[in-house]
């Protein structure tokens, strides 16, 4: 899938994000600012950035999975924290425990990570 696009009829030909009137430029003076690939990128282009990188979404926000589960959005994995205190360190004790529980967790799995509860659905399937 090619994520940057090119047609005369959009902002007059400016290379610009697949599916979008964003250009390109206008992303790179984003991250020139200060801003973060997560501030700037939308749910789905970020997600797909991240499978193209091979990395795991570590996330607190659901819409990850509706988008691989209902959407069928490909993906590396994704870790969904449901943690009823998400202060930093509470979070890192967590995902210690979870990684030295199950150290071998599988690509394309989504993980649900809760205060007392941990599901694992390997191999969730993507178009």
């Amino acid at each position: 899938m090619n994520h940057i696009v090119s047609n005369p009829e959009v902002l007059g030909g400016k290379p610009v994000i697949a599916g979008t009137r964003i250009s390109v430029e206008f992303v790179l003076e984003l991250f020139a600012s200060g801003l973060s690939e997560r501030e700037i990128l939308p749910d789905a282009e970020l997600l797909a950035s991240a499978h193209q990188k091979r990395r795991w979404m570590l996330t607190h926000d659901a819409d990850f999975g509706r988008l691989v589960v209902q959407q069928g959005h490909p993906f590396q994995g994704i870790l969904y924290l449901r943690l009823k205190d998400s202060a930093p360190a509470n979070v890192i004790a967590s995902l210690r425990r979870l990684l030295l529980q199950n150290p071998d967790l599988p690509e394309h799995a989504l993980v649900v990570l809760g205060t007392t509860k941990l599901r694992i659905r390997p191999q969730v399937r993507t178009r």
